[in-house]
C-alpha cells in the first residue's frame, strides 16, 4: 500500500496501480483507494487501477478457475461483510459493527443478552457511523488538495474503522497515518505538537491492548481499541469541523440505510437451535448412537464425539430433500434462508435436525431443528 502511494506520488501510474491492485485482490478493504482517487479527481490513475485489477483478476481466473470466485462471491463475501467468520459476535474484532451487533442483535446461544433486540436500530446507527467516517474522508480529500499523504492516511484509517472484521496484523496499516502525522509536524501544518503527541500515544496504546483479556468486561468496556482508533482518526483529520457538510452526511446515511433495508425483508425460516448451549466451535457431523443423538466436532487433536442427551426413537430421511440449500419435506419448502445446510434428518417424527451455518462463518456449523406442523 505504501509503495503504491509512493509510486503514485512519483507519477508512476503503472507501478502504483499494480501494487494497489495486488493489495485489493489480497484483502478487499484496500478498494477504498478507488474512492480516494475519485474524490481526488485523479481519473487517469483511477483508470490504470481499474485495468490493473482486471488484469490481476484475469490471471487469478486462469490459474484457479471461475468456480472458486463464484463460491467466494456467493458464499464467502456476504458473510465476511456481515462479520460472520467464526464467532459472529466476537469482541476480538474491536469494530463498531461488532459493538453495535452485540448491543442490538439477539442470538439464543451466542448473544442471549443484548441491550435491546432491534435490527432496525442496529442498521440505522451503523448507517450513521459509516456516513460520519466517510463524510470526514470526502471533505478532507476535496479540501486538502495539496496534501495527498494526509488524505490517503485518513482513507486507510477509515478502512480499519469501517471493516466489521478487525485483526492485529491489519494495524500495521497505521504506520501510514503515523508518517502523515510526522509530515504535518515537519511542515508546521494543521496540527499542533500536543495533538500529534496525543494521537501517537492513542495509537501506541491501541496497538498494544491485550484484547483477549477483555471477555469478562461489560459490553461498553470490551472495545477500547475501537474508541482509541476513533480518537486517533479525528485528531488525524484535523480541522474537518470547519468544512463539515451535513447534507453530505445525511445523504450517505440515507444511502446506507436504504442499501441495508433488503436485509430486514429476507424471509426467515422457523428453525431454532437444537442445543441449549454450545461449547465447541467447529461442529462437523452428528448421528445416533445407542438411541442418543451425538454430534462431532474438530479441533487441533482431531474429531471428538459429544452426547447431547436427546433420546432418539426413530431417525429417517424419508420425505426429506435438500435442494438449492433449502430443506423440503413431503413436497413443501421448510426453509428459505441463505445459510448452508447439511444432513437433514427427521427425528422421532416430530422435528427435522440438520447442520447449518446460519448467521455464522462458512461451514461453521451448529445443530438446528425444524418442528413439523401437525398438518403434515
Amino acid at each position: 500500500m505504501l509503495e503504491g502511494f509512493l509510486a503514485y506520488k512519483e507519477r508512476r501510474p503503472i507501478l502504483s496501480s499494480l501494487l494497489w491492485g495486488t493489495a485489493i485482490l489480497l484483502k478487499l478493504f484496500p478498494a477504498l483507494i478507488f474512492f480516494f482517487l475519485v474524490f481526488r479527481r485523479k481519473y487517469r490513475a483511477l483508470l490504470y487501477l481499474s485495468i490493473a485489477c482486471a488484469l490481476l483478476l484475469t490471471g487469478s481466473l486462469l490459474i484457479n478457475g471461475i468456480h472458486s470466485w463464484e463460491y467466494y462471491i456467493a458464499h464467502i463475501l456476504p458473510k465476511v461483510n456481515n462479520g460472520q467468520l467464526n464467532d459472529p459476535f466476537t469482541y476480538v474484532f474491536q469494530s463498531a459493527f461488532m459493538l453495535l451487533k452485540k448491543a442490538f442483535i439477539y442470538d439464543a446461544l451466542l448473544n442471549p443478552h443484548p441491550f435491546i433486540h432491534s435490527p432496525f436500530i442496529f442498521m440505522a446507527i451503523m448507517a450513521l457511523f459509516k456516513a460520519l467516517i466517510l463524510t470526514v474522508c470526502i471533505i478532507l480529500t476535496l479540501r486538502k488538495k495539496e496534501d495527498d499523504i494526509l488524505s490517503f492516511s485518513v482513507w486507510m484509517t477509515a478502512s480499519i474503522l469501517l471493516s466489521p472484521n478487525g485483526s492485529s496484523y491489519s494495524l500495521i496499516l497505521l504506520l501510514i497515518p503515523l508518517l502523515a502525522l510526522a509530515t504535518q509536524l515537519h511542515q508546521f501544518k494543521a496540527i499542533h505538537m500536543g495533538f500529534a503527541i496525543t494521537a501517537a500515544v492513542l495509537l501506541l496504546i491501541a496497538c498494544n491492548i491485550p484484547v483477549i483479556r477483555l471477555a469478562s468486561f461489560p459490553l461498553w468496556a470490551q472495545f477500547p481499541r475501537l474508541y482509541l482508533l476513533l480518537g486517533f482518526f479525528f485528531i488525524l483529520s484535523g480541522p474537518w469541523t470547519k468544512y463539515w457538510n451535513t447534507r453530505l452526511a445525511a445523504g450517505l446515511a440515507t444511502l446506507f440505510f436504504i442499501l441495508a433495508l433488503p436485509g430486514l425483508d429476507r424471509s426467515r425460516d422457523s428453525s431454532t437451535y437444537l442445543l441449549d448451549r454450545e461449547e465447541h466451535l467447529y461442529i462437523c457431523d452428528y448421528g445416533v448412537k445407542n438411541n442418543n443423538l451425538v454430534y462431532y466436532y474438530r479441533d487441533q487433536e482431531g474429531m471428538h464425539e459429544v452426547p447431547t442427551g436427546l433420546r432418539v426413537y426413530t431417525a429417517t430421511h424419508d420425505g426429506i430433500a435438500l435442494q438449492d440449500e433449502q430443506i423440503w419435506y413431503k413436497g413443501r419448502q421448510m426453509t428459505t434462508g441463505p445459510d448452508r445446510k447439511e444432513k437433514p434428518t427427521l427425528i422421532n417424527n416430530e422435528y427435522i435436525v440438520y447442520l447449518s451455518d446460519k448467521d455464522r462463518g462458512v461451514d461453521f456449523y451448529t445443530l438446528r431443528q425444524l418442528t413439523i406442523p401437525l398438518s403434515y
